[in-house]
């Protein structure tokens, strides 16, 4: 008998609260629990149930538990029987005695073990064969045959089900997203699912776990700190980190718990500029190839009035630059640069370069013995070394800033093995510019056979570091103009031929290589054929607009310099 009274009890009590059932409720994985139990094991916004038996994770309804999940009658018609019968001794039973139900072994539980169908069968047979022995006559206890003993204190069972655990690192993992076309300004979040030790997903509680995540930018560009972003909880369970993107560049963003880092971990979102059309300058321009500014002004070289203008940012002409009356036939001002107060234009009409020290005194020509077909020019920050790229010698020639020759730097002198000799040295380079360290030259070759990419090379050692391929659109991009940004993002103007139309964009890179994005403009305001580029800096250090020239060497006078924000 009372083997089947503990049989009985074992059927009906809830293994949260290990009392008889109260308003039994059955998860969808068919374990029976109290309503009432139910409510306090739920997560902290009442979105998610872990059943103590299997362990699995189950979603409530809007409704709640109360009317999501149905009441099971027949198990709580049992478990109202049981509560009328007396388990218990008469003494036991009396007020001031407090009730409790005869020890239990507890049994280990599986998936499946006491579902709600085995409870009802097995509390049912129990009371069927109880109804039996009081028809056969009273038991010897309840008879007064035996003597009474006094009742030994009772320690409660342990719990069947298996203990929750907290969340694993190494376990927790960062949900796979594509993070593509972001652009400065917009907001990216990254999704993290916490898993147990068995890898079962774990509905996140806010405040609960050690969850820390911080964005930085590969490379780490000068004055950018790494920021410390703190996750928020989403509804489904999970954190998300959520970072909006100042600056262009791969931002990284690592993700610790428990200070340690968890599956997917860092993630890589390359972000590129926002490109919106800022401003269209027209001026006195017929066929201009490259700018730079000047103390808040633009300085524009052309070809074809072979003139170096002044204007401003509503295009007019400030100033017309002087030319020596013994260059004049043959000037064809190329590339410019400026450095302090200097100017510095390649002139390969007259196979020099000319340097201005201000805008009143004539130009003084320089580099004449050594160049045949000046192109690009760069100035180094660091010392005013001045390099200037050949096209025809294929060669780089290195000047003092007193414009004293130093070197001429060609591809055989670049330290790289016999077998990339001849996929490194200059084919046929153009325009160039130069970093802020003054270490590194980004120098446009445009080769034979449409393989034009961007070379970088280090000045420190004369070796090159990387070849950046140029392509847009999956297709193969005529490079001219390249310029550089304070995160030594790398900016280049392509051109794209096709059979009924040419487009113009301007591709941009990390200082690694790595695509961030590109700027184009609309059908009507479309670039044709961009030159020479340069980007300017905001007062608050940050890179606000770059300005490309954009010129029709078909129709002189159909040119203008435009500016894109960033």
């Amino acid at each position: 008998m009372a083997q089947r009274m503990e049989d009985v009890q074992m059927s009906v009590i809830c293994a949260i609260c290990l009392e008889v059932w109260t308003r039994p409720k059955t998860l969808p994985c068919d374990h029976v629990f109290c309503e009432e139990c139910l409510e306090k094991i739920s997560t902290s916004n009442g979105r998610w149930i872990r059943c103590p038996e299997c362990r699995k994770l189950h979603m409530v309804p809007v409704v709640g538990i109360r009317d999501s999940w149905p009441t099971q009658r027949a198990l709580n018609n049992v478990a109202d029987s049981l509560r009328k019968k007396d388990f218990q001794n008469p003494a036991e039973s009396s007020p001031q005695s407090p009730r409790v139900f005869p020890p239990t072994k507890a049994k280990p539980t599986i998936c499946n073990s006491w579902s709600s169908q085995d409870a009802l069968n097995n509390a049912t047979h129990g009371l069927r064969n109880m109804d039996l022995q009081d028809s056969a006559g009273p038991s010897p206890r309840s008879s007064g045959v035996l003597p009474r003993t006094k009742a030994k204190p009772l320690i409660a069972p342990k719990p069947s089900f298996p203990i929750p655990k907290s969340a694993d690192p190494l376990r927790s993992y960062v949900e796979k997203q594509n993070f593509q076309r972001i652009k400065v300004g917009d907001k990216f979040a990254v999704i993290v699912q916490l898993c147990d030790r068995n890898g079962q997903v774990m509905a996140a509680k806010s405040g609960k776990e050690n969850l820390t995540a911080f964005v930085d930018l590969k490379p780490s560009p000068r004055g950018f700190h790494k920021e410390e972003i703190k996750p928020s909880l989403t509804r489904e369970g999970k954190y998300a980190i959520e970072y909006q993107a100042k600056r262009c560049g791969i931002h990284i963003v690592s993700i610790l718990f428990q200070n340690e880092t968890i599956q997917g971990s860092p993630v890589s979102i390359p972000v590129g500029p926002r490109g919106i059309r800022g401003c269209e300058i027209i001026g006195p321009l017929s066929c201009p190839l490259d700018a730079a500014e000047y103390h808040g002004k633009f300085l524009v070289t052309d070809s074809f009035s072979k003139a170096v203008f002044l204007i401003d940012h509503a295009g007019r002409e400030i100033k017309k630059l002087n030319v020596p009356e013994n260059m004049k036939q043959k000037f064809l001002p190329m590339a410019i640069t400026t450095f302090e107060n200097r100017m510095l234009v390649t002139d390969p009409g007259n196979k020099c370069a000319h340097v201005y020290q201000n805008l009143d005194d004539s130009p003084r020509p320089f580099g004449s013995p050594y160049l045949q077909l000046p192109m690009g020019i760069a100035v180094s920050r660091r010392n005013g070394d001045i390099f200037i790229v050949d096209e025809c010698l294929r060669q780089i020639l290195v000047f003092r800033s007193n414009l004293q020759f130093v070197q001429a730097i060609s591809g055989q002198s670049f330290s790289s093995s016999s077998e990339k000799q001849g996929k490194q040295y200059l084919q046929n380079p153009s325009m160039m510019t130069i970093n802020m360290k003054g270490d590194k030259l980004y120098i446009v070759d445009r080769a034979k056979g449409g393989n034009d990419c961007i070379k970088i090379m280090n000045v420190c050692n004369n070796t090159f570091e990387r070849n950046i391929n140029i392509t847009c659109f999956h297709k193969l991009a005529r490079p001219f103009g390249v310029s550089l940004d304070q995160d030594e993002n790398i900016f280049v103007s392509v051109k794209i031929e096709t059979k009924n139309i040419s487009s113009g964009y301007i591709v941009i890179f990390n200082s690694e290589g790595k695509y961030l994005g590109n700027i184009k403009s609309l059908k009507h305001q479309r670039l044709v054929s961009p030159f020479g580029l340069f980007v300017s800096s905001s007062p608050g250090g940050m890179p606000s607009v770059i300005y490309v020239v954009d010129g029709n060497l078909e129709k002189p006078g159909d040119c203008s310099l435009k500016g894109f924000i960033i």
